[in-house]
């Protein structure tokens, strides 16, 4: 029989004390009983940490970082993470409501192969109970595409395991031997595609990023979007799509892939302007900025990553975890936002 391993859940919050309380609830029948909870908290003021003092949570083995004021969620994770006791990290949204054996599943998942550096579980919508999230794939202009968004959650395509590029921040269980070899989230990134980067990062030290359908958590989702501008969260995708790009691709992918996304930037904020979103317009020439402005810091990470982190070529697994490049998708995502219900006859 195998040894039980300790699994150390982080769990960042702002002003969130309803939702941290339903999701701690929710924990009460966890069939996975080794573990330890840290909420790191980002200066609430809504009487969460009041919340987290009751007695209903002393069975949970909580542990609490108090921040003065909201650092983000890659710098929230990267102060608890030196922080924990597990042989794995589970990295938890706090507007999410977990299944009884989700963790269980997790864990058989990510034991049954060395290689597993990530597994995500299947992330439902709450409300509508479609599905959230299967993982993302990669596609050659270097855009994500979102296996599953809106789909019913019971179709067979998305109930089998498989690699994904990348897994969603909202339950990730990371193995901590990969956190070493990868590093942390990138401070640098303060909202938006911080677990992208993660996620591709791991790809390239070796390890294997996979979605697992049999553990199943639901999602609120966008309780802390929702309160930010449109712009914010346009800036911030932007520049952190470009960055992370620069960061961990070879010369050769990255050619391509910065060319793809300047153009595509550039003629999205045309559109933007044409369509009087000045404001979107703006936020992402200034994601191309930034880049440019911070580009010998971007370097300086990125010669980090191909000298001590990488350890296989692009080749090695692009194909797994890349879908085509589908122009209506994206199309619909930027302009219309309602894409992300994918087509039946996207890629499977």
């Amino acid at each position: 029989m195998k040894k039980s391993y300790l699994v150390s859940i982080i769990i960042v919050n702002l002003n969130g004390s309803g939702l941290l309380k339903e999701c701690l609830m929710s924990f009460k029948n966890n069939t996975y009983k080794n573990t330890e909870i840290i909420i790191v908290d980002n200066g609430s003021t809504d009487g969460s940490l009041e919340e987290l003092s009751k007695k209903r949570y002393q069975d949970l083995n909580i542990r609490l970082i108090r921040n003065v004021k909201n650092v983000g969620f890659a710098e929230a994770n990267n102060q608890a993470i030196p922080m924990v006791n597990g042989n794995l990290v589970l990295l938890l949204n706090n507007d999410t409501i977990v299944k009884p054996n989700f963790l269980t599943v997790l864990v058989e998942k990510i034991r049954s192969d060395r290689l597993i550096g990530v597994v995500q579980p299947k992330i439902i919508f709450l409300d509508n109970k479609r599905l959230q999230s299967g993982g993302a794939f990669f596609t050659t202009p270097g855009f994500l595409y979102y296996f599953g968004y809106g789909q019913d959650p019971e179709k067979k395509i998305y109930n089998k395991s498989m690699p994904i590029f990348s897994g969603n921040g909202a339950c990730l269980l990371i193995r901590r031997e990969a956190i070493k070899k990868v590093s942390l989230f990138d401070k640098d990134f303060f909202a938006y595609y911080e677990e992208t980067d993660f996620c591709h990062r791991v790809w390239l030290s070796g390890y294997k990023v996979v979605y697992e359908p049999a553990s199943v958590i639901y999602h609120k989702g966008g309780q802390t979007s929702q309160k930010m501008a449109e712009s914010f969260i346009f800036f911030h995708s932007f520049k952190n799509r470009l960055a992370s790009s620069i960061k961990n691709f070879e010369l050769p992918t990255l050619a391509r892939i910065v060319l793809s996304l300047v153009v595509i930037y550039l003629f999205l904020a045309i559109i933007y302007s044409i369509k009087f979103k000045l404001r979107l317009s703006i936020a992402v020439i200034n994601a191309l900025l930034w880049n440019v402005v911070n580009i010998d810091n971007t370097l300086k990470k990125r010669r980090v990553i191909q000298t001590k982190i990488r350890a296989v070529a692009d080749k090695a697994y692009l194909p797994w975890i890349s879908r085509k490049f589908n122009l209506k998708y994206y199309l619909n995502m930027f302009l219309n936002k309602e894409v992300l219900f994918e087509n039946e006859d996207y890629p499977d």
